[in-house]
This record gives C-alpha cells, structure tokens and sequence, in this order.
C-alpha cells in the first residue's frame, strides 16, 4: 500500500486534484478567458472521480467513504453504484457535472458574465466539498471490512438513475449562467437564445431520464409496487422539472414572437436555484427518506449559506434590472395565440410548483413547532389531478394557434377531430369500463390530445418542417400517453394478498398463478427463499415468475425482491412475503393494466426532446434510448402478516394506507419494510381480532405518535390556498386581456383638465 507520511495514495491523489481544480476555478471565477481551463477543470475532476471508484472496487478500507458504504461481498455493479449512493461521493458527482457543463457550453462566444457566473459557482461547491464534504479521507486503523451499502440501493437503476438526475439538476446552471449574462448586458441576442434553448433542453432530458429511471425504481423497489411515492426528495427532483419545462415554453415566445423576456430570465434562475434548495435539503437532516444523505449539521449549514448566497445575488440581479427590461418590452400577450397559451401553461406549472413547495416545505417548518404535520400523497392528488384538464385543452389547442391571435371560427374547424374522438372516448369508456368522472375525463381528453397533436405532425411534415420543430408536438403526445398509463393502472388495478401452499392456484383478472416450490439460494452478500410462481392463461402456460426473499447477512435486514412478467400493456408483479409453516407462503399479486403506457410516455417524452435537439446538438439526441434499459424482470416489494377473515383484513390493509411510518416519513405503514411498521401492523389486527373499529384504532395510534402519523391533514388551509392564488392569477390576466382587446375595439380620446387629449 503506497503511502507518503503516512497518507495513503488515493487521498494524496484525490485532495491534490481537487485542490488544483480550485485554483483553476478561481481563475475563471476573476474573469480570465482561457479555453484550456475549463477543459483543465473537468480532466482534473475525472481523474479524482476515477480515483474513488477504483478505490471502491479494489475493497480499499483505508478510505472512511468505501469503509462506510462497501463490502469485499458486494458484486462490482453494486460497489460502483456506492461511489455516489452517499453524500460525499455524491457530491463529487455533483461538482463533476457542473465542470463538464462548464467545459462544453462555455466557450469564447459566450458572454464572459457567465464564465464568471460558472467559475464562481464551481469555487463554493468545490471549497465546501473540499473543506465539509471530503470523500478521500483516510483511516488511521484500517479495519478488515467494509459496512455494506442499504439492500434498497444494491439495484441497477441505482447506478444509471443518479447520475441522470444530477446531469439535469446541474443542466441547469447553464441557463442560470446565461440568464445572469443577459440581465448585466441590458438585452437579448439571438446567440443567447440559442445558447439557453440547447442548454435547457439537454437539461430537461435528462431530468427526464433521471425521474423516469428513479419512477420505475420506486416501482420496484421501494415496496408498494407505486411508480410515484410523493416522497419530498421525489418532489425536489420534479420541481426544478416544472420549472425546465416551462422555461422551455417561454423561450419559445421570445425566439419566435418576442415576448415574456423578463418572465423568461425568471425562470433561467428559478430552475438552478430550485436545485440548490433541493441539494441542500436532501444534505441537510431535515427530511426523512429512502433518498436522502444523512449528514451532520455543520456541513447542512455550510451548503446553506452557499445557497443563499447564490439565490441572493441571482435574485438581486434580476431585481436591479427589471425597470430596463419593463422599459424594453413592447409586445402584448394575447388569448388564443401561442404566446397566450405559453403564458397559461407557466401559470400552470407555477401553481403545481407552488402545491409541492407547500407540501414539501411546510412540514419542515412544522417540524420546528410542538405540532408536526405530515402531508401525503391525498393532498397532492386532489390538487394536481384536476390541473391535467386544462393543460390537455391548452396542448390540444396549440397546433391550430399561431403566434398572433386568432378569432375562435378560424381554430375550431382544425380541432373538431380531437372534439368527436374525445367525446367519443367519453362514450366507450363510460359504457364499458364505467371508471369515476375525472380520470374518464382526463383519459378522453389524452386521446383527444393526442389526435389534435398528430394533426400537426402531419401538417408540418407536409410543410417539410425541420425535426426540431416538431420536438414540442412529439413531447405532448408522449405527456398524454404517460396519463393513460396513469389513469388506467390507477382505476383498473387489481391486488390480492394470500397464503399458498405448494400446488395451489391464485387468480387474478383471468391468469391464474401456481406455487410449484420455494428453495433456498444464496447470492454474493446475502442468502434467499426463491418462489416459482407459473403464470397461466386458461391452460396456456405464459412463463415462470421467481420472487425472492432475501436475507442480507452483511447487514442483519431481509429484503424482498419481485418478479414482473409483461403482458402487452398490463404487467403481473409477485412477490413472496413471510413463511407460515407447514409449505404455507404469503403471497401478494398485483394486475396494473396499461402501465406499459407510462413507461412508453417518458419514451416518447425523451424522443421529442431529441428530436428539438437533433441539428443543433447531435451529441445529446440519442439521450432516450437509454430509457429502453429499463427492464421487466426481478424486484421489490413486502407480503405482511394477514387476517383469516377477509372484510378485517381489508380493513386493516385500509388502516395502514392512511397511516405514516413513524420511523420512515415518506411510507405508509402498509408499504413499509422497518420492523416497526410490522410491529404497528401487527397491532392494528390484534386490535380488529378484539373487535375494535377503524376510527378506535386510527384515534389511538394518532394519541400515542400525533396528528403527523396521518397521511395528510383532514382539513387545512393547505388545500385551499393554491388554488385561490391560481385563480387570482388568472382572473388578473384575464382581466389584463379584456382591458386589451376593450381599448382595441373602442378607442377614445380622453380631456384632460387643460383642455389637452390623451389617447387610450
């Protein structure tokens, strides 16, 4: 083992790279403009990076990092995936990122505020990791072994999925860069447009990616079977989302008719700083979850203070400037145009990022009070379903807009189509499937959407428009092919949770399983009861489906992992609970019809983003086909302990689905896997057995843990404040467009008390 004074090489190597790429951002950060220093940068950075992960793979336990998060048992994959599954690795990652962002977008003909702005940030980030967050300090004592990385995070998505997220999350301190470029230059250039809209769009890929890789994770994994947990690291991630996708939008408007410039710039700073809040919350203690880095306050405090910085001067920049750029524009925004449209859809997304700002936020600032509060996936669903009736209207409405305004008889004969086969849709779905209003609603209106979008396609193909441009048009197709997934898992799912013997049958919307045998296997770090589940149509034999259930002696946890089997659109998705003796196993099925079609919209989603990006940045279109990683095979979820009379089991599964886990804020009692949760399960159906009833049982848990071990509050001005804002918001537009339109129409000319006029 090569050391120097005792220091091993790795952690001379690793801190002398770092320290190196600090001088060189401080060089960019004073202004000088040098190709070879961000390109010095990101070489630096990768070979530290290298550094670690050839020290996680080699089993080098004189490194505290690999010592915390390896074991010489786990497979190589798994090892490379604990690199990042930790804060200071993590945070490598991060910076890593943010280099090579600065090395391919910032070149000469780039503003030099932003070269500044991105030199500057690389400084704090690079300082706090270096002086907090160190992931090459070394161990005096050596120990023999490592302590294993958590079962949930030994996935493969847990390798690709990270990564993808934080290039997106990062992604966005290009716009932010450029946003701060244009607001000390005074104005707009079409070389910065076209800078912001690349930089956006390879952002919002790979957010894209990242939340779709971490959704079908969850899916698997997590251990409830949902492809969406509401989780606030969940939510950090899909709020600088909503803010790419509206910057998206708005530049848009300012490339193709000038308009909402300052809104715009906004938004260029809204994204980033949105992803700094989020990185500091997820490192900072304050939230609980499967996600999170637990770290010690001092580096909380750190990373806090460097995110107010930031924001702050952002946010002091974009103040100081808005006169002059109130002063610059000149354009109108008006109804039934692209740019009207535009404006809706941001108010939109605003209003969702306002919902999961509260949600998220709030009970962290409760958390300080003697009255926690915990808000779960109720209060999210009942604000944001509804919102995907209008956007559907608006991305419907859009082929048939152009960017000046247009009378309603001019549009409506290009949307009957969408019309008929919308209300169609409402009619065969009501006659024959009879799902509630809403979600028959919102399924109509996605197919409705998708045929209005298609037109469109169709019409700039005949027009021979460039790919690039019909990007937007595919992404929309692909949004409302993800909420027929949505709406059809959500109202046609089917569960069943039983205990079998070997040989007999368990059905299930017309297949039928089999239990042919449980056997023992052992794995590289962990030993496991393997289920051979065959899965039959009528008496065609479809394929075996083998859920484990696995016990990881590296760490002293069992773990399940689940098996899922396509069919077509629909999945089957296993898994294999507790034993009960005598050949019994506990066995929970699920049937999710159409949920191929979520995975499919993210598919298409991602191909519309390459499509925009296909003759300006080549190199980032193929971005979506490494979504098709994503497989149908082996993983995770929980069977519990169940009751032999049907109706108290069904209520005890009810009771546990509106209850949080007091030890693991994110799932509900029913999903989670911590031995507590199984303790509190347990309680609630010895309470049923004495007969005691549902609000007996609910009033007690929530006597001994409070009203923060409910999913979501029972009533709370949560619920309705962003809703009055959204509709104030647009009344006030509203408003402004009927001043507009009013003024046109009926010109007068106003006396003034001298006698003089004014025009109005």
């Amino acid at each position: 083992m090569a050391t120097l004074m005792g220091i091993p090489a790795p952690t001379l190597c690793g801190q002398g790279l770092l320290s190196f790429a600090l001088i060189l951002s401080a060089l960019q950060a004073i202004g000088w403009q040098r190709r070879w220093i961000p390109l010095s940068l990101l070489v630096c950075l990768l070979l530290s990076f290298v550094v670690l992960i050839n020290a996680h793979l080699t089993d080098d336990f004189r490194l505290l990092n690999v010592v915390m998060h390896s074991h010489q048992a786990k497979p190589w994959l798994y090892k490379l995936a604990g690199v990042w599954g930790n804060h200071e690795g993590s945070m490598l990652l991060w910076v890593l990122m943010l280099a090579s962002y600065n090395s391919i977008f910032i070149k000469h003909t780039t503003p030099p505020a932003a070269s500044i702005t991105m030199g500057i940030l690389m400084v704090g980030f690079l300082g706090f990791l270096l002086l907090a967050s160190d992931p090459f300090t070394y161990l005096i004592e050596v120990p023999v072994q490592g302590e294993d990385l958590n079962p949930l995070l030994q996935d493969v998505s847990l390798v690709i999925h990270p990564p993808f997220l934080y290039a997106g999350l990062v992604g966005l301190s290009i716009p932010f860069a450029l946003g701060i470029a244009i607001l000390i230059k005074g104005q707009w250039s079409l070389l910065f447009i076209r800078q912001l809209r690349i930089g956006t769009l390879v952002a919002w890929c790979f957010l894209t990616l990242g939340l779709g890789l971490g959704s079908f994770w969850a899916y698997y994994e997590l251990g409830w079977g949902g492809w969406w947990f509401w989780d606030p690291v969940e939510n950090i991630a899909l709020m600088p989302w909503l803010v790419a996708t509206a910057l998206i939008h708005s530049l848009r408007a300012v490339e193709s008719a000038n308009a909402l410039r300052l809104w715009t710039l906004f938004l260029c700073l809204l994204g980033f700083s949105l992803s700094l809040i989020g990185s500091f919350l997820v490192r900072s203690g304050l939230l609980t979850s499967i996600h999170n880095f637990a770290v010690d306050p001092t580096r909380g405090w750190l990373l806090l203070s460097l995110t107010i910085l930031v924001v702050g001067c952002a946010g002091g920049i974009w103040c100081y400037r808005w006169p002059l750029f109130v002063k610059q524009s000149t354009q109108t925004t008006m109804p039934l145009s692209r740019t009207g449209m535009i404006l809706l859809n941001n108010i939109f997304m605003l209003f969702a990022l306002l919902v999961l700002s509260i949600g998220t936020f709030y009970p962290i600032v409760r958390s300080f009070t003697d009255r926690p509060l915990s808000i779960g996936a109720p209060y999210f669903q009942t604000l944001l379903v509804p919102l995907m009736v209008p956007l559907l209207i608006m991305m419907a409405s859009v082929p048939s807009l152009m960017w000046s305004r247009r009378a309603w008889a001019d549009i409506w004969p290009s949307l009957l189509p969408a019309f008929i086969v919308t209300g169609s849709t409402c009619g065969l779905l009501y006659l024959y499937v009879q799902p509630k209003f809403l979600p028959l609603l919102i399924a109509a209106l996605a197919v409705g959407m998708i045929v209005a979008n298609l037109q469109g396609v169709i019409q700039k193909l005949r027009q021979r428009r460039a790919w690039d441009q019909q990007g937007m048009t595919v992404a929309h197709i692909g949004f409302a092919i993800l909420l027929l997934g949505m709406v059809g898992v959500t109202e046609g799912e089917q569960e069943k949770l039983v205990t079998l013997s070997i040989g007999e049958t368990l059905p299930i919307a017309g297949y039928t399983f089999v239990l042919a045998r449980v056997e023992s296997t052992e794995g590289p770090n962990y030993t496991a009861d393997k289920a051979d589940l065959q899965l039959y149509k009528g008496n065609q034999f479809l394929n075996s489906l083998m859920p484990e259930r696995r016990f990881y002696w590296t760490q002293g946890v069992h773990h399940n992992e689940t098996a899922i089997y396509s069919l077509g659109l629909s999945q089957v998705y296993v898994m294999l609970g507790e034993s009960y003796g005598k050949g019994r196993w506990s066995i929970h099925v699920y049937y999710k019809p159409w949920i191929n079609l979520l995975w499919g919209g993210v598919i298409v989603m991602l191909l519309g983003g390459g499509m925009s990006l296909m003759t300006r940045a080549r190199m980032f279109s193929s971005l979506y086909i490494l979504l098709f990683c994503l497989s149908t095979s082996t993983y995770a979820i929980n069977a519990h302990e169940q009751l032999s009379d049907a109706h108290l089991e069904a209520v005890a599964r009810q009771i546990s689905q509106e209850l949080y886990c007091p030890v693991c804020s994110g799932q509900t009692i029913d999903d989670s896997q911590a031995a507590f949760a199984e303790t509190l399960r347990r309680y609630i159906r010895q309470r049923l057995r004495e007969g005691a009833d549902r609000a007996t049982i609910q009033h007690e848990l929530v006597a001994h843990f409070g009203e923060s071990i409910l999913l979501s509050p029972r009533a709370h001005w949560l619920w309705l404040v962003p809703y009055l804002l959204l509709g104030l918001a647009i009344m006030g537009m509203g408003g402004c467009w009927w001043h507009r339109l009013h003024c046109r129409r009926h010109p007068q000319v106003e006396r003034s008390e001298s006698g003089g006029s004014m025009l109005r």
